[in-house]
């Protein structure tokens, strides 16, 4: 939203999604605020410096990060951080977390485990265990987690291992990590 020129803007908090709302003039904006009994919610012209709005403008707004892409490692026993993302939180919110990949199973007998987790270990909350019993096969997976975070820096992992067998790769994962301000 870099060099938007603008008149007045009313960013309102509805329902969970913010609604923006262009009016003519700085008084209109100011009745829509007071109507919807939303001014501490409300950015108007005089909120916003030089015609340029930035996140700066926008108190408590969402924001996303993300890794992944094409990715082929061999699992061992031993636990490891697939993907890492780091958020920054500027007050206390929930972080939704998504992790998504494909086990390449390349024997029989073997089982894979992911998480979605904050340290460097599967804490089992959010797990992901498949299973092979075929000579060599392709599994997707996906989780979804969500956390309650205070204010400041917040760093999720997609932990991996395999459970069993010696012959288990994790292949094509994303991590997706989306910070909202307010829980209902």
């Amino acid at each position: 939203m870099r060099n938007l020129a603008i008149t007045t803007i009313v960013a309102a908090a509805i329902a969970s999604t913010l609604a923006l709302t262009a009016a003519a003039q700085p008084a209109h904006a100011g009745k829509v605020c007071k109507k919807l009994n939303l001014r501490n919610n409300c950015i108007v012209s005089s909120d916003v410096k030089n015609n340029n709005l930035t996140a700066t403008d926008i108190r408590d707004e969402a924001g996303a990060d993300f890794d992944g892409g094409d990715q082929t490692l061999d699992l061992t026993g031993a636990q490891q951080v697939i993907r890492s993302v780091t958020l920054v939180a500027p007050r206390p919110g929930v972080v939704l977390v998504n992790a998504s990949g494909t086990f390449w199973f390349l024997a029989g007998s073997q089982i894979a485990v992911c998480g979605i987790t904050t340290g460097s270990a599967v804490d089992g909350e959010s797990l992901v265990v498949a299973e092979n019993d075929d000579l060599i096969s392709y599994t997707p997976f996906a989780a979804t987690r969500a956390f309650q975070v205070p204010a400041g820096s917040f760093t999720v992992n997609l932990v991996c291992y395999e459970a069993a067998g010696s012959s288990t790769r994790v292949l094509k994962t994303h991590l997706n990590a989306l910070y909202v301000p307010t829980r209902y």
